[in-house]
């Protein structure tokens, strides 16, 4: 039965299923036949596997790795929507949370990368237990237009650190003479992409450029030109108000400091045409994404510390409003997530 999935027949399967063939075998590498169907996208085999019963949930013991990562691996864009489509989770993981989007990441595919987020996936997910990040997955394996796309929809470059290296120093340790010059190309790409956003969103911490890195000097002059974008959006303030277009890009990731903007009327206003504020700048004109998604996020957050503020004046109703709103600004969106849908309050 291998065989006929390997050949993309779906008639020939469906001939040696009604002949009795174990539609859950397993090949020498422990792969099922509807592994080889999602993994080489024969998604007719894939209807027909699934009607006739088989097992969608078993994981590949050499990689650990669904039916469904391999899809993610290989690209299969349709077969992974027709699993979403059928109530599929989008966050799904192995037993070391290892999620489609982790697997779509390591392996370069742009498209199921932009859909798994487009349906919810978590872009900050750990594996268990070295915690790596989709992020880390597309920069330890030099793939600029994936990290961007990431960081563009809100993940977090400090928690892409690997085994306390950075995610600048996981991208240049690999450059060397040995590599051809278009895989140096490249890493400097990326190099770049990660420098624009530690400039942007983390400017008071120092960017550190590895000694001896090639094309250090371009590198630097990159930094420098960052850092001289970002003083002109110092100096560009947000129409009526006294707040510059970086300082609210400097407060994105700090909790409630960015939802403060949301309640000012006048700011939301121009936060719907931000597009305008950025159109000037080369380096970061593209920001647009982020900004929305900094946006919504805000929102939900607004959501969510309603929701935690009512339970706190339900166990602590003599707590002062202030301390409770101190406790909450340490709290993430999936910290208060938690605290909510917890028993902890009820």
């Amino acid at each position: 039965i291998h065989h006929g999935v390997l050949g993309g027949n779906a008639k020939i399967v469906k001939i040696l299923l009604e002949k009795g063939a174990d539609i859950n075998a397993k090949d020498i590498l422990k792969l099922t036949p509807l592994h080889l169907a999602c993994r080489d996208g024969y998604l007719e085999i894939v209807h027909l596997l699934l009607k006739k019963g088989a097992v969608c949930n078993l994981q590949e013991r050499s990689r650990n790795n669904s039916p469904l990562h391999l899809a993610s691996e290989t690209g299969c864009l349709e077969t992974v929507k027709y699993f979403i489509g059928l109530g599929a989770d989008v966050n799904f993981g192995t037993n070391q949370e290892y999620t489609l989007l982790h697997a779509a990441c390591k392996w370069d595919k742009i498209e199921m990368v932009k859909f798994l987020i487009e349906n919810g996936a978590d872009v900050n997910k750990k594996t268990l237990p070295k915690g790596a990040t989709p992020l880390y997955f597309a920069i330890r394996n030099m793939y600029p237009e994936v990290s961007e796309f990431l960081l563009l929809n809100g993940a977090d470059l400090k928690q892409a650190q690997y085994k306390g290296n950075c995610p600048l120093w996981i991208a240049l340790k690999h450059m060397s003479g040995d590599y051809p010059e278009a895989e140096h190309t490249k890493y400097m790409v990326l190099a770049k992409v990660i420098i624009k956003y530690t400039v942007l969103i983390y400017n008071h911490v120092e960017t550190i450029i590895p000694d001896g890195c090639p094309f250090v000097t371009e590198l630097l002059q990159y930094y420098n030109d960052c850092q001289k974008e970002i003083t002109r959006m110092r100096s560009v303030i947000i129409k009526n108000s006294t707040v510059s277009l970086y300082q609210i890009i400097c407060d994105s990731n700090k909790g409630n400091a960015f939802i403060k903007y949301l309640h000012n009327d006048k700011i939301k206003i121009e936060l719907q045409n931000i597009e305008d504020y950025l159109k000037d700048f080369s380096i970061y004109g593209n920001i647009l994404p982020l900004v929305q998604h900094w946006v919504k996020e805000g929102f939900q957050r607004i959501e969510l510390l309603s929701d935690a503020d009512i339970i706190m004046n339900q166990i602590a109703p003599k707590l002062p409003s202030e301390i409770s709103w101190k406790i909450f600004d340490y709290l993430n969106m999936t910290d208060l997530k938690t605290v909510i849908q917890s028993d902890l309050f009820k």
